[in-house]
């Protein structure tokens, strides 16, 4: 859904799967560092969590690789993150956290924004534009579990919060007409709406730091909602883009249906790019797809 055109329309997408605590703070450290002072970071994460009664309850993120006599040593401390998202430049940032007890991760935290001291001890690593702080949307209380959902290791269901969050935005049941966005609070209540009316044993919250202004985190679909494809962990965990083992045949179902979505998606309106010294337009990324109808048939090309 973020990644949809007509839906989200995140210009980059970045999925880590089954990280060790070493890997997943670089991972998160790394993504928060190369966003840009005019960039919207969204920080997903989805696994399993914890609070420990010693270091003030402070809430860890378990890795693949910790080890649950040692928490404080082996998981991902909700500090560290917290550090990650306030030295990040953008100027809206969002933290989306799937997880048991993920509404302790904001308890007792405050942002350097509010802090004169710290402003001016550090004056050369502010980002050069106020930030709007952080809102955190947590799946359950700092005392609550998070649910999972169903399915097999192969083709897996998204866990309670997540579906719910998936079906908002894919129904276009958040936000309202008349804008045409779903603003983070917008996306909070329906999605609380959602789980309440599938009397969920969870309770998600919210917390916003230093935030004065509305974030939109997506669009409201026009017409009708977008149909899913399974998630299959072939297609979010970590893998070269060609691995030796890896067959050429293409997945016919899945480009014809990518195609079709492409099709059907230029009855939107879109803004047209200017077309100089030729037939053609050339676009920046991997990925390009040109179109044209004229008075003959219609004819795709694309290429990376």
């Amino acid at each position: 859904m973020l990644g949809h055109r007509n839906i989200g329309a995140f210009a980059e997408i970045r999925v880590k799967s089954d990280l060790r605590a070493d890997e997943m703070r670089h991972t998160i450290d790394a993504f928060l560092r190369d966003c840009g002072d005019d960039e919207l970071a969204l920080l997903y994460i989805s696994g399993h969590g914890t609070r420990l009664v010693t270091s003030e309850s402070e809430f860890f993120f378990v890795a693949a690789d910790t080890d649950h006599d040692h928490i404080e040593r082996t998981a991902v401390g909700a500090g560290f993150v917290n550090e990650c998202l306030e030295d990040c430049w953008a100027t809206q940032k969002i933290a989306i956290l799937d997880c048991c007890r993920s509404g302790g991760f904001a308890l007792g935290f405050r942002t350097r924004e509010t802090t004169a001291k710290a402003v001016q001890a550090q004056p050369e690593t502010r980002s050069p534009l106020t930030p709007r702080g952080v809102y955190v949307l947590s799946s359950s209380g700092a005392g609550e579990d998070s649910f999972a959902g169903g399915g097999t290791a192969d083709q897996p269901e998204p866990s309670v919060f997540t579906a719910a969050i998936i079906e908002t935005l894919r129904t276009g049941s958040a936000g309202s007409a008349a804008s045409g966005h779903v603003s983070v609070d917008e996306l909070f209540d329906a999605v609380g709406d959602h789980l309440r009316d599938a009397r969920a044993p969870q309770k998600p919250v919210k917390s916003a730091f230093a935030v004065d202004g509305r974030i939109v985190i997506a669009n409201r679909p026009r017409g009708s909602s977008p149909e899913l494809t399974p998630v299959r962990r072939s297609l979010v965990a970590e893998r070269p883009i060609r691995p030796e083992s890896a067959t050429l045949d293409p997945d016919w179902p899945t480009l014809l249906a990518y195609h079709r979505d492409a099709v059907q998606g230029e009855a939107d309106d879109m803004p047209l790019l200017p077309v100089i010294g030729g037939p053609y337009v050339c676009l920046p990324g991997a990925e390009r797809c040109c179109s044209w109808g004229m008075t003959g048939p219609r004819r795709i090309t694309m290429w990376s």
